[in-house]
């Protein structure tokens, strides 16, 4: 990054920071009123807000940029999507849609626990974080075991 860039980024980094500190100072010093308080609050939460969206924004178009500019990492990032979309189906199979009961295999009230599509997906999400999971333990493990016999 030249040197130019560095001290725009530089900048606003500064400024993001000390509207941040002059809002929460705005907050800190509101006092015990309610409305004070909500009225403090509001500008700090939106700004907040309005900074994580720059952030994914910026992130997103960065990301997506560095898909077309590397010659291989559009084809990798194909695969990678493809191989947890595999995942997510052998999750979704492996779910139940069976009625949703408690402790006691009581069904739940109000249609809360009924059977069928979003039971399906609610233990797909939760199967599909198991395998995520597995995946990433057996990974740290096979590293750890690999480092340990290859010095």
């Amino acid at each position: 990054m030249n040197s130019k860039l560095y001290n725009i980024v530089k900048i606003v980094v500064a400024a993001i920071a000390l509207i941040g500190i002059a809002l929460f100072v705005r907050v800190a010093m509101a006092g015990d009123d309610v409305d004070a308080v909500s009225g403090a609050t509001h500008p700090l939460i939106t700004f907040s807000m309005v900074l994580v969206g720059l952030t994914i924004v910026i992130t997103v178009l960065f990301s997506i940029r560095g898909l077309f500019t590397t010659p291989g990492a559009l084809k990798q990032a194909i695969i990678s999507v493809a191989v947890l979309a595999g995942l997510f189906f052998l999750a979704y199979v492996l779910a139940n849609d069976a009625e949703v009961t408690n402790t006691y295999g009581q069904t739940l009230k109000d249609g809360a626990g009924a059977a069928g599509e979003i039971p399906k997906r609610v233990g797909a999400m939760i199967k599909y974080t198991y395998i995520l999971g597995i995946i990433a333990l057996a990974t740290i493990v096979w590293g750890g075991v690999k480092g340990m016999f290859s010095k």
